[in-house]
C-alpha cells in the first residue's frame, strides 16, 4: 500500500472513532440529564467533564484531522500526529491507535516523502514548536491531575469548575494543533491554500522575464551616453519605449501629419518634449498653449486647438485633455490644460 494510502485508513480510523465517541458521549449526557436519580447530578458533571476534555484532545481534532486526511489536505497531518500523541496516554486501545497513527506519518516511506518536500520550518519555528508542545504537555499532566483530583476525593466543589479546567488546557493543545497543521500545510497532498495552477505558475514566470527585461534594457541605455538621460526618467516612471527614445534623439524626425507637422516642428525647435503615443499620427507635448499667439500663426484650415476637450474617467470625472486637431487626417497634438501645478510650464508659442 502506498503512503497516501494508509495516511487516508488512517484518516478513516480517526473519523470514525472520533465521530463515534461524539454520539456515544451526547447520548450519555442527554441520558443523564433526563434521570431522575439522586445521584444523576454528580454523574452528569463528571461525565460532562471527561467529555470535554475528551472533545477538546482527541474527538474533534481527531474528527477534523481525519476527515482531512481522507480529502488528501496535507495540513491534517500536522493534526493527526497531534492526536496520536495524546491518544499514546490512553492506555491500551489510545496507546495502539496512537502508536499506529505516528508510524504512518513518520515511518519509512512518510520520512522519504516528507524529505523530498520543500522545508517548511525554519529553525526558529522548529524551537517554538518545541516550545508549545512542552507548555501543552505540561498543561496536560497538571490540568488532568487537577481535575481527576476532586474526584478520586469525592469531595464536590461547585466554585471549581472541570469545564474552566478543560478550556484552559484545551487553549494550549488547540494553539498546539493549529501551530503544526499551518507550518506542515504544504508538506504533503494539497493545502487549504489554493494550489497553485499551471496558469499562475506561467504568469510567476513571465512576471519574472519582464522584470529581468527590464532591467537589462536599463542597463544597456545606461551604457549608451546618447540615452543613459532616459534611465532616470524610467526610474521615476516616465516610461520611455525604443521607438520614442529614437524619436527623441533625432530631431529631424516628425510624428504627426503633414498639416500639423510645421506645428511638431516648430516645438520641437523650442525645447519642447515631444513623445509619440500608441496611437499613430497622435504626439504628446509636454507644454501649455498660449490661445491668442497660437491663433495668429500660420497653419493649414483643418488645424484647430481645442481647450475645452475632456475625457470622462470611469468614475465620472471629467479630466481637461486640450489638443491641437487636424479634422482631416485624424492627428493630433495633446497637450497639457492651462493649469500651472500640473503642467511643465513651458508655452507655446
Amino acid at each position: 500500500m502506498t503512503q497516501a494510502g494508509r495516511e487516508k485508513w488512517l484518516g478513516g480510523v480517526h473519523a470514525a472513532v472520533a465521530a463515534a465517541g461524539l454520539g456515544v458521549g451526547g447520548f450519555l449526557l442527554l441520558g443523564l440529564g433526563q434521570s431522575s436519580d439522586p445521584n444523576a447530578g454528580a454523574a452528569l458533571a463528571f461525565v460532562l467533564s471527561i467529555f470535554i476534555v475528551a472533545q477538546v484532545f482527541w474527538l474533534l481534532p481527531g474528527l477534523v484531522g481525519g476527515l482531512g486526511l481522507l480529502w488528501g489536505q496535507g495540513w491534517a497531518r500536522g493534526v493527526i500526529g497531534v492526536v496520536s500523541v495524546v491518544l499514546l496516554l490512553l492506555f491500551p486501545v489510545g496507546t495502539v491507535l496512537g502508536a499506529g497513527g505516528l508510524w504512518v506519518l513518520f515511518g519509512d516511506q512518510a520520512r522519504a516523502q516528507v524529505r523530498a518536500a520543500p522545508k517548511v520550518l525554519g529553525r526558529g519555528q522548529g524551537l517554538a514548536l518545541c516550545a508549545i508542545a512542552a507548555v501543552a504537555t505540561l498543561g496536560l499532566m497538571i490540568g488532568l491531575g487537577y481535575l481527576f483530583r476532586d474526584f478520586v476525593e469525592s469531595v464536590p466543589r461547585p466554585s471549581e469548575s472541570p469545564a474552566m479546567v478543560a478550556a484552559i488546557i484545551g487553549i494550549a493543545v488547540l494553539a498546539l494543533v493549529v501551530f503544526v497543521a499551518w507550518n506542515m500545510r504544504s508538506t504533503i497532498g494539497p493545502s487549504l491554500m489554493p494550489a497553485i495552477t499551471p496558469h499562475q505558475i506561467q504568469a510567476r514566470e513571465q512576471q519574472k522575464q519582464v522584470v529581468a527585461d527590464h532591467k537589462a534594457r536599463l542597463a544597456r541605455l545606461a551604457a549608451d551616453p546618447l540615452r543613459a538621460r532616459y534611465v532616470a526618467r524610467i526610474e521615476a516612471g516616465d516610461y520611455w519605449t525604443d521607438g520614442q527614445i529614437a524619436y527623441d534623439c533625432d530631431a529631424s524626425r516628425l510624428a504627426t501629419c503633414e498639416h500639423l507637422a510645421p506645428i511638431e516642428r516648430a516645438m520641437r525647435q523650442a525645447g519642447i518634449v515631444l513623445k509619440p503615443t500608441q496611437s499613430p499620427l497622435h504626439v504628446d507635448a509636454r507644454c501649455r498653449i498660449d490661445v491668442g499667439s497660437f491663433d495668429a500663426m500660420e497653419k493649414a484650415p483643418s488645424v484647430k486647438y481645442l481647450g475645452d476637450n475632456y475625457i470622462l474617467e470611469r468614475f465620472g470625472e471629467q479630466i481637461p485633455a486640450p489638443l491641437v486637431r487636424c479634422s482631416l487626417c485624424n492627428s493630433a497634438l495633446h497637450t497639457e490644460a492651462n493649469d500651472l501645478a500640473r503642467s511643465s510650464g513651458m508655452l507655446f508659442p
